[in-house]
């Protein structure tokens, strides 16, 4: 096991230092410009000084590696105890690999907090590259877990398929990454969302695109799509993907039944913003925001009845066994 204390020391040697002012120069130079708190925290870091001991996390590895890397060679008194610490941060890193390529970034320090008002279920607004039809699918995004920090998880539910993942918030941006199985191939798909974020509020409508693969050929896509907050909602609704898929998609589909009449209606808010933005090379989605705001759309105006309705009350809508089978 490599401890804090085997890396600090040849660190703070290797750059003339004692070890305090070797941690808090660390401390001040990993704090975030906006003011939030990357891990370990700054408290942590502190505490190392009085306990040695401690086992070495990859986190503190990396964040060492990151300093000493930083640091320009003037002032260095020491480059060998410097070449052993960063011999032992390696190691550290080396040790914890598997952790590190499966580990969750999760949202920006200062953006914890407000993960708890984006929770909840969206109506996704999108064409599919199938069809070329309007559809308006169910996200949910889901704070999991009993004891802070809780995991945000993502589902992406649909008519042939339900995704699974995460989400996060950096900086202005909604992220979302989801992977599953579509149709009764079951073939492997993975979806990117990102989504440009407003002052979430009940009635909010949000603008960003979908990257993922097209249905048939599984080529790469990026399309435009809206995603409006459903309210009220049974909290009931968040965990619809926690089963099996066929369940969530049965659920799903007996609740929405037949809306292409309503969903036609939508089809020109997507033409538009495909008119106005996608001959461009670079887009940014806070102008797909833009055409939302300046055409006035409210989420009640996207948001399907029968959507909203489940989600409210999913119990009232289980889907009808079929005789003989």
């Amino acid at each position: 096991m490599v401890s804090v204390g085997s890396v600090i020391r040849p660190a703070a040697r290797g750059l003339g230092q004692t070890v305090e002012a070797f941690l808090r120069d660390l401390v001040e130079w990993q704090r975030p410009a906006d003011g939030g708190e990357r891990q370990p925290s700054s408290n942590t870091i502190r505490r190392y000084a009085t306990n040695m001991s401690t086992r070495c996390s990859f986190r503190f590895a990396e964040l060492v590696m990151e300093y000493l890397w930083a640091k320009p060679d003037v002032g260095i008194s020491d480059r060998e105890q410097l070449l052993r610490a960063k011999n032992r941060c390696r190691a550290v890193l080396l040790e914890d690999v598997e952790r590190r390529f499966t580990r969750r970034i999760g949202s920006d320090p200062a953006l914890h907090v407000a993960e708890g008002r984006y929770a909840g279920a969206y109506a996704v607004c999108r064409k599919e590259t199938a069809d070329n039809k309007y559809h308006q699918e169910l996200l949910l995004l889901e704070r999991y877990g009993e004891k802070e920090p809780r995991r945000p998880v993502a589902s992406y539910v649909a008519a042939n398929f339900v995704f699974r993942g995460e989400w996060c918030l950096i900086g202005n941006s909604l992220c979302i990454t989801v992977m599953g199985f579509r149709g009764k191939d079951r073939t492997h798909d993975v979806v990117d969302l990102l989504i440009a974020t407003e002052k979430i509020a009940d009635d909010v409508v949000m603008g960003g695109f979908l990257a993922g693969v097209t249905t048939a050929a599984k080529y790469p896509v990026v399309m435009p799509i809206i995603i409006a907050k459903i309210h009220p909602i049974d909290e009931e609704i968040l965990s619809l993907a926690h089963g099996s898929d066929a369940e969530a998609q049965a659920r799903f589909n007996a609740a929405l039944g037949n809306n292409e009449n309503i969903m036609s209606a939508h089809i020109d808010l997507l033409d538009d913003i495909e008119r106005r933005i996608f001959p461009r090379k670079i887009i940014g989605a806070g102008e797909l925001t833009s055409i939302i705001r300046e055409r006035k759309i409210s989420s009640k105006m996207l948001i399907l009845p029968d959507l909203a309705a489940f989600c409210a009350s999913p119990r009232s809508k289980r889907p009808i066994a079929r005789k003989g089978k």
